[in-house]
Order: structure tokens, then sequence, then C-alpha cells
């Protein structure tokens, strides 16, 4: 199952569809869970052979609570990491925030400077020009 799996993204099945990532998680952990229980990733097809094999029953009917947990727990394990690059790019963005809201704090304190200037040279202007006059 390609794609990365974040919350409200969208990743594309094998056959070119697309689906949430929610739904992909899902599917994973049955997938997880029936090769844990049974042998193989349930697919639409797989109830006629599992039942050839004398399993008369729908293949994830027979998960238990525990190889459920198994897959959540493999699930899981997989995403840590890539929590953790997410909570370390985070962090970066958070001290870059901090810098650039200080360079905006300087260039409004320099702004405020200029139109200061500015007000006191057009005040000279007029003065000068009512002088001149």
């Amino acid at each position: 199952m390609g794609g990365a799996l974040v919350a409200g993204s969208r990743v594309l099945t094998q056959h070119g569809q697309e689906q949430s990532s929610a739904l992909a998680a899902v599917k994973q952990i049955g997938q997880i869970c029936c090769t844990k229980t049974v042998g193989g990733p349930a697919t639409a097809g797989s109830a006629g052979r599992w039942q050839g094999q004398g399993m008369e029953q729908d293949p994830l009917s027979v998960l238990s609570l525990s190889s459920i947990m198994a897959g959540i727990h493999d699930l899981k394990a997989s995403l840590e990491p890539r929590l953790d690059a997410v909570a370390v790019d985070v962090a970066l963005l958070r001290a870059n925030l901090k810098k650039v809201s200080e360079k905006v704090t300087i260039v409004e304190t320099d702004i405020a400077r200029l139109q200061s200037t500015s007000k006191k040279l057009e005040d000279q202007v007029r003065f000068l020009t009512a002088e001149h006059e």
C-alpha cells in the first residue's frame, strides 16, 4: 500500500483508485492482522480460497482481539518514526517563525522611523518654500 498516512490526505490504491488515508490505515491494519492470523492479506476472492482450506467463514471474522491489537501495535511502530520527524519539522518551523517575527518587528520599527523622518523633511520643505516666497 503506497503513500503516506497523514491525516486528511489521499492515497492511491494499487489499482490507481483514490481513497482517504484513514481508510487506507484501517485496511492496512486488517491486512497486518490477517497476515498474522491466517497467513495472507484479505482480498475479495480470499474467502473462497480459505473455504477450500476448511474455513467456512469470512476471513475477517476469524480475527482475534489479540491479533488486531498486534496489528495496531505494528502500525503504530511504523508510524512513530514519521511522527518524530514531523515533531522535528514543527520545532524547526516554530524557530523560523520566531526569527521571521523578530525581523518583521525590526522592519516595522524602521518603517515608523522613516515615516517620522519623512514628516520632518516635509515640514522643512514647507518652511523653506514659505521663507523663499
